[in-house]
Parts: structure tokens; C-alpha cells; sequence
């Protein structure tokens, strides 16, 4: 009977770390309010400005009841149905290391979709991209700038990160 137990609870535990979590419409998720911690201040001060030069608005990934995003279907226009402003989320860590303070930003898109029409072959095309700043220690005082910062970009980061005009850009926390 004692192996029949501990294999039933092998099986138990087994279905619960399989089981996904539970998805939600793209659009019913809202941000989550600000829980930065003692980084806060310098994740603020270098938080980047994001440029949607067409296509879907970041958007929240999760919510604190642990459902996530079902994302859409790449098909329709390029923003079908992601062009809300007001539901994106900007998840963000920071650590030091080898006297470089670093901050990684990510953003969720529930649609990753290059040209208008009907790609949909599968599961939605769900999407995330993040950039990295690292700021030398030194540089934490009031007026200093990151010394890098690439952003990636479906599956790379950019090598060319030239400044565009900052009215260009959208604040993203």
C-alpha cells in the first residue's frame, strides 16, 4: 500500500507543476502598481522611453491573481485590437556586479504581427523585448547618463542605438 501512496502523490504533485496558468482576454489585464523596492530610484531615473513606430502597445503580462495574458492571433492589421496606451506594464530588475549597476526593462506585447493580414498558423503570437542599461557606479550621481543600454529586438539586440527626438518616445513606467 506505501508504494501506491507516494506514487499517487508523485502523480499529484506532477499534474500540479504541468498545469498552466490561467489565460486571460489581452485586454482585461491592468497594470500592476509599482513595486520597484530599493532600486526604485535608479530603475526610475534610467527608465527608457519606448518608440512604437507601428504595431501593438506593450501591454501587462500578468496579473496578481497569476493569470497571463492569452495574447492574440497575428492576423488583421498590425495594432487590431492593441492600441490601448493605458494597459501596458514595464517589468523591470536590477542588480550590481563587477562595479556596474545594472537594469533590465521588458515589455509584453500580446501581438507580434510584421505586416498587415492573415498570418495566423498557430498559437498567438505572443512577444517580449527588453533593454539592458549598465551604469558604472560612479555614474549613480544626479546628471550621469547609462553607458550602455542596447535594446533587443525579435531574438537580437541592436548594435546602432542612435538618439530619435524624444517626443517620439512614450514614458514606459
Amino acid at each position: 500500500m506505501l508504494p501506491s501512496a507516494v506514487f499517487s502523490v508523485f502523480a499529484l504533485v506532477g499534474i500540479a507543476l504541468a498545469q498552466q496558468p490561467p489565460k486571460v482576454n489581452h485586454d482585461s489585464i491592468n497594470p500592476v502598481r509599482d513595486t520597484l523596492g530599493p532600486n526604485g530610484d535608479m530603475i526610475r531615473k534610467f527608465q527608457p522611453l519606448l518608440h512604437i513606430a507601428h504595431g501593438c502597445q506593450p501591454y501587462s503580462a500578468v496579473n496578481t491573481r497569476g493569470e497571463v495574458n492569452a495574447g492574440l492571433q497575428d492576423s488583421g492589421t498590425t495594432a487590431g485590437g492593441c492600441k490601448e496606451t493605458s494597459k501596458g506594464q514595464t517589468y523591470a530588475r536590477s542588480m550590481t556586479l563587477n562595479g556596474q549597476f545594472g537594469i533590465m526593462y521588458a515589455w509584453y506585447w500580446p501581438k507580434d504581427q510584421p505586416a498587415d493580414g492573415n498570418l495566423a498558423s498557430g498559437p498567438p503570437a505572443n512577444d517580449w523585448e527588453n533593454v539592458v542599461h549598465l551604469v558604472q557606479l560612479e555614474q549613480r550621481k544626479p546628471g550621469r547618463h547609462p553607458c550602455a543600454g542596447p535594446p533587443s529586438g525579435h531574438g537580437d539586440y541592436k548594435k546602432d542605438y542612435r538618439a530619435i527626438n524624444k517626443e517620439d518616445y512614450i514614458s514606459s513606467l
